[in-house]
């Protein structure tokens, strides 16, 4: 790392950055490991050792023997997870990451309020917010029977809305969805809702009915060992279908 040699590590490499012509290294740990770097003693001037706490605030500048300097920042995993380096910069955020020359978009699920961290800035690593307009989407759906429902959908356009999701969640073998009589789109139950983005139907959705129907899941199913265990059903009265709630939920976008 420049004219210092890293002996070793409790820490991987993420990404490096020029803070301002500085070099900047950012490592990661896994929960439970205490980050350490030691140094070749020789290679640096002053501390060789260094402990510090897997956080935002961890950062540390090295002096190396030759007079150079570099700094050295330590994410937790969380952090980690969430980072991605844009235009020479390093972005931690929960929102999904869309780049584009020169800008970049944040897209939250149902959330309109953004949090994110973006390095170097004015801010540092202080958490930065950005909220947009709250939207409540306009939609109905009537259940025909145990196995069959279908949703009416009338998504009004707004600049702060990317896309309009419809989450099923349901408890069944497979989901078949519908439109003007046609099989679109389908569904193998695992546990989790289905997400459908409504964007590419909303044409066809100002007179038309999004359709499903659900076939019983029953308990010879080869697959239900796969599954996780709170997503097996009671078969004690025979095979199940069932609906539990469904809901339109807007996908917020901003620009940083």
């Amino acid at each position: 790392m420049e004219d210092a040699l890293l002996k070793y590590a409790t820490a991987q490499l993420l990404l490096k950055l020029d803070d301002r012509g500085t070099d900047h290294y950012f490592f990661f740990v896994p929960e439970g490991i205490q980050p350490e770097f030691v140094f070749d003693k020789t290679t640096v001037a002053g501390k060789y050792c260094y402990t510090p706490e897997a956080g935002l605030k961890s950062t540390f500048t090295v002096k190396t023997s030759g007079g150079k300097r570099f700094k050295v920042t330590t994410l937790t995993r969380e952090q980690a997870l969430n980072a991605c380096k844009i235009n020479g910069k390093l972005l931690i955020t929960s929102s999904m990451v869309l780049p584009e020359a020169g800008r970049v978009r944040l897209l939250n699920m149902g959330d309109p309020v953004f949090r994110y961290v973006e390095y170097s800035s004015a801010k540092g690593f202080k958490e930065q917010m950005k909220e947009v307009p709250s939207v409540q989407p306009e939609y109905t759906f009537r259940k025909v029977g145990s196995r069959r429902l279908a949703v009416r959908f009338s998504g009004k356009e707004y600049p702060q809305v990317n896309d309009y999701f419809l989450r099923l969640d349901y408890t069944g073998d497979v989901a078949m969805a519908f439109l003007k009589g046609e099989l679109v789109l389908d569904h193998f139950y695992y546990g989790a809702p289905w997400q459908i983005s409504l964007k590419r139907f909303q044409q066809e959705l100002t007179d038309e009915e999004l359709s499903f129907y659900i076939r019983p899941l029953r308990k010879n199913a080869p697959f239900l060992s796969d599954l996780p265990g709170e997503a097996v059903p009671d078969f004690s009265k025979g095979s199940v279908v069932r609906v539990d709630s469904v809901q339109v939920v807007p996908q917020y976008v901003t620009t940083l």
